[in-house]
């Protein structure tokens, strides 16, 4: 009996093992095409964008340049959400300091409800952009309409563009920044 046991248990060790390495690479593709795509959709127009992101204050961002100035900073910020961890990317327009606009990159939400938060164009996603950080405490139901029942979602969103401004505050202090 516990030799059966033990040759079941190494054979879904041996399946699980190569099932992980033949999806690592795919889905590490995916996840920088994602990537790129949030940076497309959060960042001003730009010609190039640091390859690797940076760190600051638990954040990773990136600079986009356009004719060798900067335009802005895309932050990703993570927290959880109703359904798991929450990833959120944030864009920072370096002239104004104002959100430019921000993209879920990874998110656990409960389909039709959580998950209105990846709709480009819902309302939810829109309100963010163009908003000036100083003059908004950036609270749901306050100054952000929260999703549809689903508030927990919307705090966790809400919650990552804060952390991203925080981390945005600590790039700005950094001496190469001024």
């Amino acid at each position: 009996m516990v030799l059966v046991l033990t040759g079941v248990c190494l054979v879904c060790a041996a399946l699980l093992g190569g099932a992980y390495v033949i999806t690592k690479d795919p889905i590490a593709k995916a996840d920088k095409e994602k990537t790129v795509k949030a940076l497309s959709e959060v960042l001003p127009a730009f010609d190039t964008v640091s390859e690797e992101p940076l760190e600051a204050g638990g954040c990773n961002y990136y600079v986009a340049q356009k004719d060798g100035a900067v335009v802005g900073y895309a932050i990703e910020s993570k927290t959880g959400g109703f359904g798991g961890e929450l990833t959120v990317m944030v864009g920072i327009d370096a002239k104004t300091g104002f959100i430019w606009n921000t993209a879920p990159l990874k998110h656990g939400e409960t389909p039709g409800l959580g998950a209105k938060c990846e709709d480009a164009n819902g309302k939810f996603r829109t309100q963010w952009q163009g908003l000036n950080p100083a003059e908004h405490a950036f609270e749901v139901k306050k100054d952000i309409d929260a999703i549809t029942a689903s508030t927990i979602t919307s705090k966790a969103y809400t919650k990552c563009v804060t952390q991203a401004l925080e981390a945005y505050k600590l790039i700005m202090e950094e001496p190469s920044n001024e």
